[in-house]
């Protein structure tokens, strides 16, 4: 899981260019009139939207209250396949000029969507802010669904303004080995933000997603243990495999779930056993 960068040009600019490309109808001659009716509403809302933002308070915000044919009207400007939205979403995945095609939700599937980080049916008026639009995959999208606070306090992170500590807090046991128990150490994070990584991880049920997941690990490592460890020695390979970990983790994070699942695997006291 990495921080991604957020848009950064101007939000309000960009609604109004999705809407400049959508056209009226001949049986709703007036759509695209009512559309541009609302835009001095829209940049007031995109203001409001980044001053609570930039105060960490974006919890406290009230919808517009759009409703009936307003609703409708913004609700229609989101269309994930559009041109415009898969140009930003090649934007937001690109970092240090390399394509991220994983979603950083969960880092287990492909990015396939845009998660609305206040939900757009609640949200109608920023369904195309860019800084509301997360990269992410179908099975995200669908965990969340319009779920976003939890008590008042935010359930998931921001992964544009979240910033992710250089500090493990994922962690690996095992109930039978190699079947691995993932779960959150939060003694290295401060109480607040402990408690939302814990909320982001849980509702997105990713400990489970996790271990369905692990033999993408486990198998690719006991298969190159078994040619690489009757050449080199048991010692050798654990290194290689965290030099190879350790790089993994600078580009994707020190606690993307799959490097610290191959170095709990490989330094595990009955490792050897999988290799007969």
């Amino acid at each position: 899981m990495i921080n991604l960068e957020p848009y950064g040009e101007d939000c309000h600019e960009f609604h109004k260019t999705v809407v400049s490309k959508k056209y009226s109808k001949k049986s709703d001659p007036e759509y695209k009139e009512r559309l541009n009716a609302l835009d001095g509403q829209i940049e007031e809302v995109f203001e409001q939207y980044a001053e609570l933002l930039n105060e960490d308070n974006l919890k406290s915000i009230a919808p517009y209250g759009y409703s009936g044919q307003q609703k409708t009207d913004l609700l229609s400007l989101y269309r994930y396949k559009s041109k415009i939205l898969q140009e930003l979403n090649v934007l937001l995945t690109t970092k240090d000029e390399r394509k991220f095609n994983t979603c950083q939700m969960c880092t287990i599937e492909p990015v396939h969507s845009f998660d609305h980080i206040v939900p757009k049916e609640e949200f109608p008026e920023f369904v195309v802010n860019p800084i509301n639009l997360l990269p992410c995959c179908f099975s995200c999208n669908g965990q969340k669904g319009d779920q976003w606070l939890i008590e008042g306090e935010r359930a998931f992170l921001n992964l544009y303004y979240d910033i992710l500590p250089e500090a493990q807090y994922l962690q690996v046991e095992f109930e039978s080995y190699p079947i691995p128990i993932f779960s959150i150490d939060g003694s290295a994070l401060d109480d607040n933000f402990s408690n939302l990584v814990q909320s982001h991880y849980e509702n997105l049920d990713l400990f489970k997603r996790f271990r369905e997941n692990s033999n993408e690990v486990i198998d690719p490592i006991v298969s190159s243990a078994k040619y690489t460890v009757p050449q080199l020695g048991i010692e050798k390979f654990k290194t290689i495999v965290e030099q190879s970990t350790n790089e993994r983790r600078l580009k994707y994070g020190i606690n993307h779930w799959k490097a610290i699942l191959e170095l709990e695997l490989v330094n595990h006291d009955d490792f050897e056993s999988l290799l007969a």
